[in-house]
């Protein structure tokens, strides 16, 4: 039996224990039944047309109309789109060109979902807001210039082809998602059905994530072979452990992937009533996390609990909780071989692959330094300047976002890109604090505004890969959705547990 067949039939258990799991708690006044099964049951088939297809325009082919039936009856397209985004690996395909042309555009699942999803409530959204005359908003601005700042650096050196397929790129892979959640999600019943169905495919991942570092096999690995294409995740290894990577392709995107799924899912906690489903599915989440065994989205991951907790009721109470609470685990498993050998990975404090940690701080200061002898908009052989920064692999692991975005378009480029999340950051705290600390709304702002801020600290960490960029941009498009809700009054929102109405 090929691989790819017993990867399949194991996926397909692992999911079918989660949808098993999660049904009770996502129906519950999050997603309706029926939406939830019909999702459910499109996931299955894309998986299974993954695996099975044999060929990738096949699967495209087949892919394109179960998503286009699922479209077609989806009240909530956002939601579907989150629900479905984690099914199969960001496996990338090149339509081949003619001519001198080598390739028209790269075909990925993801850039798939966003055309046949995203795509349409951009084309609606645009059309009320030119109806309505309604105005770009500064972060719009913000965003448009660096798009466009980058593909004038990109066309002063590089042949027009290269540049209108950046065009194409940024357009699918930033400005349709963000256009489309920034317009589209209108209020917190809409919010919890999206937030709610990017948890439960975090919660899929996570299962798979687990089995993964447990199993020692990396379920994905032959999604290539089953689509007739090369690709190749790999295995790779943190000390005795191998590193979970489910649809992620590479271990610290996995972990970005749950961290976020976690921080949001701090937000639904007044959705699921029961407090043990509840429980169980921040402890899948949490086991997800652990799997990849990736530092910088634990250091994101506690960011976000900080943040959340600082912007709710009683913030420092909660926080000395919470921490007292910890001391007698921590000591306890202090005594057992676990925890004395789970110190080793932490970030900071621990010993295993100290290496890695010098060499980002090498590419910090080679990449900083190349930054300030270009500094206005940054260079185009900028690699040639880091040799030295060659790892065992062949490969110079720019594993900095904020460091990509400075080498290619220099302080300029920076300053717009850290413009843009500021501006949003400022805004969802300021629209968080109108609302009273005891509604739905205002744990969805600091759910948000935290998670915005933990993925911040992740990118310095990770290449903008896989699905790093689209969970970034989507995340300050719903920070931005967030910001035209109207919170006060909304008889949408739910009861939380009592607390003072005082301004934090």
């Amino acid at each position: 039996m090929p691989e790819y067949v017993r990867a399949l039939i194991v996926i397909l258990v692992l999911a079918s224990v989660v949808f098993a799991f999660s049904k009770a708690p996502a129906t519950a006044l999050a997603v309706s039944t029926a939406d939830f099964v019909r999702r459910r049951n499109a996931w299955f088939c894309i998986t299974v047309t993954g695996f099975l297809s044999q060929n990738y325009w096949v699967f495209v082919l087949i892919v394109s109309l179960l998503v286009f039936r699922a479209y077609k009856r989806e009240p909530n397209p956002i939601a579907l789109f989150f629900f479905l985004v984690l099914a199969l690996p960001q496996i990338k395909v090149e339509i081949p060109g003619f001519a001198g042309i080598r390739y028209f555009f790269a075909v990925d699942y993801v850039r798939l979902l966003t055309v046949l999803l995203l795509w349409p409530l951009c084309v609606r959204a645009r059309k009320l807001a030119v109806a309505n005359r309604t105005a770009a908003y500064l972060p719009d601005k913000l965003l448009a210039a660096y798009i466009v700042l980058t593909l004038v650096l990109q066309a002063q050196e590089d042949v027009a082809t290269n540049v209108l397929r950046s065009a194409l790129n940024w357009g699918i892979d930033v400005v349709i998602p963000y256009y489309a959640i920034s317009r589209s999600l209108k209020d917190l019943k809409s919010f919890r059905d999206v937030l709610m169905s990017f948890a439960i495919a975090a919660m899929l991942s996570s299962i798979v994530g687990v089995f993964e570092f447990a199993r020692h096999w990396i379920l994905y690995a032959s999604a290539g072979d089953a689509l007739g294409v090369e690709w190749d995740p790999g295995y790779l290894a943190r000390g005795d452990f191998l590193r979970a990577s489910a649809t992620s392709g590479q271990s610290i995107v996995l972990g970005y992937v749950i961290a976020i799924a976690i921080g949001f899912f701090l937000a639904l906690r007044q959705s699921v009533p029961k407090v043990h489903l509840y429980v169980g599915g921040m402890a899948l989440l949490v086991a997800g996390v652990v799997s990849p065994l990736s530092r910088g989205p634990w250091i994101g991951l506690v960011a976000m609990l900080l943040v959340f907790a600082m912007t709710g009721a009683k913030p420092l109470q909660r926080i000395s909780k919470s921490f007292l609470a910890a001391i007698p685990l921590g000591i306890a498993l202090m005594f057992t071989d676990y925890g004395q050998k789970g110190v080793d990975y932490l970030p900071f404090v621990g010993t295993v692959d100290n290496e890695n940690v010098t060499y980002r701080q090498n590419l910090f200061d080679t990449s900083f330094q190349i930054i300030l002898d270009n500094p206005f908009f940054g260079s185009t052989d900028y690699l040639l300047h880091m040799e030295e920064l060659r790892q065992g692999q062949g490969i110079i692991d720019l594993v900095n976002t904020y460091l990509i975005v400075g080498l290619n378009s220099g302080f300029v480029g920076l300053g717009l890109y850290l413009m843009f999340f500021l501006t949003i950051l400022v805004a969802t705290f300021k629209r968080l604090r109108l609302a009273p600390l005891t509604t739905e709304g205002r744990i969805l702002g600091q759910a948000l505004l935290a998670v915005l801020v933990g993925a911040l600290l992740i990118i310095a960490t990770v290449s903008p890969i896989y699905h790093v960029p689209l969970l970034l941009w989507s995340v300050a498009a719903m920070c931005m959705a967030f910001g035209r809700l109207e919170l006060s009054g909304d008889r949408t929102e739910l009861p939380v547990q009592p607390g003072p109405r005082h301004q934090s």
